[in-house]
């Protein structure tokens, strides 16, 4: 019966259509078609999707291993693009309307950034073409600009956004800004028209880049069951990328100028925006300067990954003199709360390795000596990181050049160790 369908499939000129624009956009040959046809999963997806009325949307995207797979949801994550065939309406599909009743195209693996193509590279051009501007009023032409460039905008810092990068939009003209800064400082005059969208970038700019200095790696604690250190590291690194990127912006030929037409202006934006790339340079150099700090940390913590747990315990001390050597000498990561993240996830590592350690079931079904020796290094090693803690936070001032400009590590012990103890 298999066979007779597949064979019905492969003479159905509907499949034909699937066929043909599926090959070329994949650029797959057609054996690797007929395999994917002649599994009667797929083979069932193709027709109950032209035989069902209700079933609107079709999928066929190349999974991991590089073979064809059909849905009719599209794939939340993937690495290779898809093809898409959406009905027009609710229809039975048939050889002579299959071409007119679904609409059907390519889907970008990255979405964001293929639309943000589309509104830049062809809705911005056509609607700013003056020649499409026919019969419109100013007013009107104006406002669809001016949409369109906030749409442009939008998409960007969003697109920048799901990459964990910060995207400061602007659609001021480099030469429009040259030109008024030169007239304004010959002629002590200036276009108010200019300094207005100037003015409203900046308020735009310290929106966005409030957002990214107020964030803070204690939200990695929420974000994401039980963190181990790694997301602390990895957290940084973005940081400092990300920064990086929003400094080079700041720093743009465009962005000099939009601040020599403030001062001309003498606006009182003026010192919102030079605080504002104030505040983006001081977090970098913090940012850069812990990262600096919690290499050693790290190095660290990777090297008691690689060891037994009942190995664990001798480097438990070095692992807290470490963290209180980068409490005393940096500066921007001397703070109680940033001490509670990070110790707290390393709390995490531990009850992971130990978790790893014991084995779950296989502590069950082992030797009764060999399941009490391991229980018994497993809570050896869990006590001593507590212990590890008290006795380099009781010593701290003696990590500090000033011993008076020693914060103590007087949060709540319980909530670091939470999990360590309840383990």
């Amino acid at each position: 019966m298999a066979d007779d369908d597949g064979a019905q499939a492969a003479t159905d000129p509907r499949m034909d259509f699937f066929q043909e624009y599926t090959t070329r956009t994949f650029k797959i040959k057609p054996d690797k078609w007929a395999k994917f046809i002649g599994a009667d999963e797929n083979r069932a997806a193709l027709m109950d999707f032209c035989e069902k009325a209700d079933l609107t949307q079709l999928i066929l995207a190349l999974n991991s291993s590089g073979q064809l797979q059909a849905g009719d949801a599209f794939p939340s994550q993937s690495k290779n693009k898809s093809v898409y065939f959406i009905k027009r309406s609710k229809v039975v599909l048939t050889k002579t309307n299959i071409k007119t009743d679904i609409l059907y195209g390519d889907l970008s693996y990255s979405p964001l950034d293929h639309l943000a193509v589309l509104v830049e590279d062809v809705l911005v051009p056509l609607l700013a073409n003056e020649q499409n501007h026919g019969g419109w009023p100013s007013v009107v032409k104006d406002d669809v600009l001016k949409h369109v460039n906030d749409l442009k905008d939008s998409v960007h810092v969003l697109a920048g956004q799901v990459k964990g990068r910060t995207y400061l939009p602007m659609n001021i003209d480099a030469a429009s800004l040259v030109e008024a800064t030169v007239q304004g400082r010959a002629t002590d005059t200036y276009n108010t028209n200019l300094v207005h969208d100037v003015e409203s970038v900046i308020v735009h700019w310290s929106k966005l880049t409030n957002e990214l200095l107020e964030r803070d790696s204690s939200i990695c604690l929420t974000q994401t069951s039980h963190p181990g250190p790694q997301v602390e590291f990895d957290y940084w690194k973005a940081r400092v990328a990300n920064l990086e990127g929003v400094y080079e912006q700041l720093n743009q030929f465009k962005v000099l100028k939009m601040h020599e037409m403030l001062v001309v202006s003498t606006s009182s934006y003026l010192l919102s925006f030079e605080g504002m790339c104030r505040r983006v340079e001081e977090a970098l150099d913090d940012a850069e300067e812990i990262l600096i700090h919690l290499k050693p940390v790290s190095k660290q913590l990777q090297s008691i990954e690689e060891l037994d747990f009942n190995e664990v315990g001798p480097y438990l001390p070095a692992i807290m003199h470490v963290l209180a050597m980068t409490y005393a000498h940096c500066k921007a990561y001397s703070s109680a709360a940033r001490i509670m993240v990070i110790l707290t996830e390393i709390s995490n590592q531990i009850v992971e390795q130990c978790r790893t350690f014991i084995g779950g079931d296989e502590i069950i079904r082992a030797e009764p000596d060999e399941a009490l020796e391991k229980m018994q290094d497993s809570i050896k090693v869990c006590k001593m990181v507590e212990s590890s803690f008290h006795d380099v936070r009781q010593r701290l001032q003696t990590y500090f050049e000033n011993p008076e400009a020693c914060s103590p590590w007087d949060f709540p012990v319980a909530d670091v160790f939470r999990r360590v103890r309840v383990f």
